[in-house]
């Protein structure tokens, strides 16, 4: 389950940093050379290193507990010991890095579609041609961070389901639990469908 761990550890490291890039792209363009190649370039060869020093941590340094594949329940379960094992792994790890998660992706689009709102009720009163270049650039900034809440929104549905279905199903259907693995699906998948299907420049590109 180490793979599974690196995978899951660096898809929510990456979707802190996309939150992030599109809050700096959009609420603050001012401050992009933050956001610039190098900048990103930086990022990007950090995310997998950082994934790998936590999944080791998670899977090999804490007592307990890691996460496997559980055929009673079609999905992903905590492998505990007895009931009263602490479950550290969840304690220390999962669910504060879920929350933490969670909360910037909220922060950062919630920023974001405030802030479009906002400036296009000021253009409204003055158009020229620049403000109608600014329209159109943030226009295509507004519709890539959609693209990225939407696959956020995948994650969330993961994580939420995970912990929410233990409390709510019974052990009678187990087969409802194989949505978190759906979920888990959709999550790894969603960016290459969201831009497969709704890329403007992707499209174009398919339909040549």
């Amino acid at each position: 389950m180490f793979v599974f761990q690196l995978s899951y550890y660096s898809s929510l490291l990456i979707l802190i940093s996309i939150a992030i890039n599109r809050m700096i792209a959009v609420v603050f363009p001012n401050k992009s050379h933050l956001i610039d190649d190098r900048a990103v370039k930086i990022i990007v060869f950090s995310i997998y290193p950082i994934a790998i020093l936590l999944s080791l941590f998670a899977d090999y340094v804490l007592p307990c507990c890691r996460t496997n594949y559980s055929y009673k329940t079609y999905s992903y379960q905590f492998f505990v010991w007895n009931e009263t094992t602490t479950n550290y792994k969840n304690m220390i790890m999962d669910l504060p890095m879920n929350i933490i998660t969670t909360t910037i992706i909220f922060i950062c689009y919630g920023a974001i579609f405030t802030k479009v709102i906002k400036t296009n009720r000021k253009n409204v009163i003055q158009m020229s041609s620049n403000t109608e270049f600014k329209k159109s650039k943030r226009k295509s900034e507004l519709k890539c961070a959609a693209h990225f809440a939407l696959i956020s929104t995948f994650y969330i549905a993961v994580w939420v389901s995970y912990r929410i279905f233990p409390l709510i199903v019974s052990s009678s259907t187990p087969e409802w639990y194989s949505l978190t693995g759906f979920f888990m699906i959709l999550n790894i998948s969603s960016n290459a469908i969201i831009y497969f299907t709704m890329n403007k420049e992707v499209k174009k590109s398919k339909n040549n």
